[in-house]
């Protein structure tokens, strides 16, 4: 009886002492949702997560890394979660969403003066040259039209480096959520060099944990409050007030 006491005992530290683990959460630089600033983490994203965790009385640390690396350490259980996220088939191999906290505009952009124009028909536009971050999912319409057409796509690991490359002439139109572009833009001073082409689809995004750290009882009650912050208000007031100084709202 003494040695079974003993071993519940264990049992009962050990799992509280795991409870009490910071959730793991990466992501990569992707303003204004996520990004490092003066060396902190901010973003709308940010904003979001650490509110609802605090209503979860959990802690949570986030670390920013190249978005291919976030998704291999996601696949392989090195951390608990990755943000912001889109749903794809492949992803849902190993991974477990919670509910959509944000939506994004997957959208395309030109050098200011390009003749490039939008018709409507992504097909009309495979003879360019596109560049995208490495490892993106940019939704449904795009990722089909990468898939089923030969294009040329130049990848890189960040954003900045995207747009340089676009101003430099290296490919001709830019794959990018519309807020995450013009932020960078705006940062770059580069804002009036270039052009959206098309807003292409809005996109949910959520925030998605390994399947190999097994964490379906958490992100139950990350849904509950969620939808709970979305009815009450709560939601709306924190974005509001990130953007409100904001030239992007």
């Amino acid at each position: 009886m003494k040695q079974i006491c003993l071993a519940a005992l264990f049992l009962l530290l050990v799992t509280t002492t795991a409870s009490c683990k910071p959730l793991e959460l990466v992501s990569t630089e992707f303003a204004p949702y996520v990004f490092t600033e003066k060396g902190q983490i901010r973003g709308v994203n940010v904003d979001l997560l650490k509110a609802i965790f605090k209503q979860m009385n959990m802690e949570i640390h986030i670390k920013i890394i190249p978005w291919a690396r976030a998704l291999y350490i996601l696949q392989n259980g090195y951390a608990d979660a990755v943000f912001p996220l889109f749903k794809t088939r492949e992803r849902t191999l190993y991974t477990d969403y919670s509910d959509a906290f944000t939506t994004e505009n997957t959208s395309l952009f030109v050098l200011k003066n390009a003749p490039i124009q939008w018709n409507g028909n992504l097909n009309d536009l495979s003879g360019y040259r596109f560049g995208r971050v490495r490892g993106y999912s940019s939704g449904p319409k795009i990722d089909r039209f990468i898939k089923n057409n030969t294009i040329r796509l130049d990848e890189v690991n960040k954003t900045e480096n995207n747009i340089k490359k676009l101003l430099a002439g290296r490919f001709d139109i830019m794959i990018e959520a519309e807020y995450v572009a013009l932020f960078e833009l705006q940062k770059m001073g580069r804002s009036d060099d270039v052009r959206m082409l098309a807003v292409i689809q809005k996109n949910l995004s959520y925030l998605g944990f390994s399947k190999k750290r097994k964490h379906l009882s958490i992100i139950s009650r990350f849904n509950e409050i969620l939808k709970k912050m979305k009815k009450d208000g709560t939601y709306q007031r924190i974005v509001d007030n990130f953007f409100q100084n904001s030239p992007l709202k």
